[in-house]
């Protein structure tokens, strides 16, 4: 089962997180939300060296205005905390690993404090 974030856990449940995290961004209103939520399910079930959480839009615009997620879906994938790739729009599984691969890729070339 994949977990809910919201405004006042991002912080602790992402930008404090190790390793990668994916965040699926959905909207009660989207029907594309309804269409990407089994598909990330499947992924998380893949994947489960990846912490995959969901983020309700509608409820929690401080994040949305954050990250400059407008419309749903969408989906916000960090490393350590740190943001690498913001996606919109409807993600078959093939297209979120690609996603991560990228992220993989950005990640590498961060210098480490």
């Amino acid at each position: 089962m994949i977990r809910e974030t919201n405004d006042r856990s991002f912080r602790n449940d992402v930008l404090m997180a190790a390793g990668m995290t994916l965040v699926d961004c959905w909207a009660p209103a989207s029907g594309k939300s309804g269409v990407q939520a089994p598909i990330v399910e499947r992924f998380a079930t893949e994947h489960p060296s990846v912490r995959v959480l969901k983020l309700n839009l509608t409820d929690n615009p401080r994040v949305a205005g954050t990250f400059g997620v407008k419309d749903a879906p969408a989906l916000l994938i960090f490393k350590d905390g740190q943001p690498l790739v913001a996606s919109k729009g409807l993600h078959h599984q093939y297209a979120i690993e690609r996603l991560l691969t990228v992220a993989e890729a950005r990640a590498d070339r961060i210098p480490q404090a």
